[in-house]
């Protein structure tokens, strides 16, 4: 009978706990409650950070252009009629085979003159046109280079949030501000002799 007795003397004074209690006692997890803010400060860090930065500027570069060792472009028009008028003039000088001989050297020398006098009209006209009589100019290039530009700058990191429960002051580090008041975790175990 003494068993008995025992056992509904524990089953009473079990239901009277409140029952969060004794889920936390069985679970070990706790109850929540909120907790009132007394004080919240931003944490700062300082972040080195570097970003690209381009600069440009003009500078003259020297170059080398001889045209003079290119083929003369355009000269064909005026070799064939050099050639042609000094054939003209050729065939009116002497008689018979001699005249052949005569529009056959009109022909050589027309064409060979007026493909000269065609190259030394081009080759001025591009020399005045550059401005340069040796094949030097200069040329202005643009240039630019990156470099990294370095700062610091301060970042916000957290706040530092002071709180009171049950009459006792804690402090803790948060990602965001609470606010007034700030959720806690309550969990109430037995004490250990």
């Amino acid at each position: 009978m003494n068993i008995r007795k025992t056992a509904i003397s524990a089953v009473a004074a079990l239901s009277m706990l409140p029952a969060a209690v004794f889920a936390d006692h069985e679970s070990n997890r706790g109850s929540y409650d909120y907790a009132r803010v007394t004080d919240v400060q931003p944490i700062y860090r300082t972040v080195r950070s570097s970003q690209p930065v381009e600069s440009c500027w003009n500078e003259e570069v020297a170059r080398y252009d001889d045209q003079r060792d290119q083929a003369p472009r355009g000269n064909a028009g005026r070799t064939i009629v050099g050639g042609l008028l000094g054939g003209l003039v050729g065939s009116q000088i002497g008689g018979g085979r001699g005249r052949d001989a005569a529009m056959v050297a009109g022909v050589l020398i027309g064409s060979a003159v007026a493909n000269d006098h065609a190259q030394r009209d081009d080759y001025y006209r591009e020399q005045a046109r550059r401005g340069r009589d040796d094949g030097r100019y200069t040329e202005v290039v643009q240039r630019c280079s990156v470099t990294q530009e370095y700062y610091e700058e301060e970042v916000m990191d957290g706040y530092r949030v002071s709180y009171e429960y049950a009459g006792a002051t804690y402090t803790t580090r948060m990602s965001q501000d609470p606010g007034n008041r700030v959720r806690v975790l309550v969990s109430v175990r037995p004490a250990q002799d």
